[in-house]
């Protein structure tokens, strides 16, 4: 469930670089190293919020907003730059200290939201196990800012797991900001296909779907399919929406269920996580789908 906690965080991630491309703009510095101290400052915010924010829980148009307001600003606060005075020195260097603080917080932010899409192990590649539409990574990658329930949790084998919904027209995963009806979610009954030829070696289907917000603890309905030495794990599908069954061979492209909202889970997505294909493991692996690494934020055009 998304507690009031996480919702002010994903508001105030969503908000803040807003507030510092402003900061930026209204601020006249009085040397260009000030100028270039508060650019700094307001660039990393805005990168690792560009990063690491959910934003398809507003819109992901937001988004790609940013970055032009930033550019903007860059313009605007540069032409206002002017030559200080002597009195302003003793005032200037505590705000020099102050951004330069700043900076050393932020930075290390940004190294972990960029090393999101790397990892030291080889991924497997797989076929994008849904069609037709705008599909978002709300949560995924190797690292905690991402991924923080996956990374954060106490399962091993979702460390590298992607949890995957749909944009509506509006960039948005679902017809307002968090909506009850589980129609209201653009990825809620989609067919889910085969990402690669293997055998369905698991499958759960008797759980109900959650109502909105309400988190279930149950194992998920899921199909589990061994293929190209991994086991990999299709999650929180509908009850009853099933086209396939244990021990059957299936091939790449497949038809094999649609998107529910079973299981651990709190709104309608699809879960995907792979594991090595070894007995008593839960080695986790990383997956790219037609050669892409996909993190937090990242779209698929299908």
């Amino acid at each position: 469930m998304l507690t009031l906690k996480i919702w002010i965080a994903i508001l105030l991630s969503s908000s803040m670089p807003f507030l510092a491309v402003l900061w930026l703009w209204k601020r006249r510095e009085e040397s260009r190293l000030d100028w270039l101290l508060a650019l700094s400052v307001a660039g990393a915010l805005v990168l690792a919020c560009f990063i690491a924010t959910p934003w398809a829980m507003t819109s992901d148009y937001l988004r790609f907003l940013l970055p032009v307001f930033f550019l903007l600003a860059i313009y605007f606060s540069f032409r206002k730059l002017k030559a200080a005075s002597s009195s302003e020195f003793s005032n200037r260097r505590l705000r020099t200290v102050l951004k330069l603080a700043m900076l050393l917080l932020l930075l290390p932010l940004d190294v972990v939201a960029i090393s999101s899409y790397f990892y030291g192990v080889a991924p497997v590649e797989l076929r994008f196990p849904l069609q037709r539409g705008v599909y978002y990574v709300i949560q995924g990658g190797n690292s905690r800012l991402t991924s923080p329930f996956h990374k954060g949790g106490s399962d091993i084998r979702e460390a590298y797991a992607l949890d995957i919904v749909k944009l509506n027209w509006s960039g948005n995963r679902a017809t307002g900001v968090y909506p009850g009806s589980l129609n209201s979610y653009a990825i809620y009954n989609e067919m889910v296909y085969s990402p690669c030829d293997g055998e369905v070696i698991e499958m759960v289907d008797w759980i109900l779907d959650n109502a909105i917000g309400d988190e279930g603890h149950m194992p998920s309905n899921r199909i589990v399919i061994r293929c190209k030495g991994v086991r990999i794990t299709l999650a929180h599908m509908e009850r009853g929406s099933f086209l396939v069954q244990t021990g059957q061979m299936v091939r790449e492209g497949q038809p094999l269920a649609r998107v529910g909202n079973a299981g651990h889970t709190s709104e309608p997505h699809l879960h995907i996580d792979v594991v090595r294909d070894i007995v008593n493991t839960l080695e986790p692996v990383p997956v790219s789908f037609d050669g892409r690494i996909l993190s937090l934020n990242s779209i698929v055009w299908k």
